[in-house]
């Protein structure tokens, strides 16, 4: 789409971004300025309503398939017995998170269970983490 108006990835983001009503400024930072001649490529010009649409369109698809990858990848991790405390550690602190931000369990549950888990990373225990795992596969409702 950036070819359509002669413009560069950042440029169009830049410019979809502040496209939206709600959005005042953008926040750059830009570091180099290289970057900041290239940030100031998005303003002055707009992004018609039909292609604002088909990304629209395209963010939505996206955040479907996301979603789904990580219902998936929760699944796999609450119904994967521990074999590797180290790995099962992080990859239960990822579910919960994940649990959490989706909205796939009660978050008060969720957070009691972090907090156990969080008070054993200095002695990572398999059979202890694989008892946290059942109790996250129970909680976490997947559909």
């Amino acid at each position: 789409m950036g070819e359509k108006y002669g413009k560069s990835s950042v440029q169009m983001g830049i410019n979809w971004v502040l496209s939206h009503k709600e959005v005042m400024t953008a926040l750059i930072g830009p570091s180099k300025i290289e970057h900041l001649e290239e940030n100031l490529g998005s303003c002055g010009w707009r992004i018609d309503e039909e292609d604002l649409n088909v990304l629209q369109k395209l963010f939505e698809d996206e955040e479907k398939l996301l979603k789904k990858a990580n219902v998936q990848l929760v699944k796999e991790i609450i119904s994967t017995p521990v074999t590797d405390s180290g790995r099962a550690f992080s990859d239960l602190i990822y579910a919960i998170e994940t649990a959490i931000i989706m909205s796939l369990a009660d978050e008060n549950e969720l957070v009691a269970v972090f907090k156990e888990i969080y008070k054993m990373k200095d002695d990572l225990s398999s059979e202890k983490l694989e008892k946290y795992r059942k109790v996250l596969s129970e909680l976490i409702t997947l559909d």
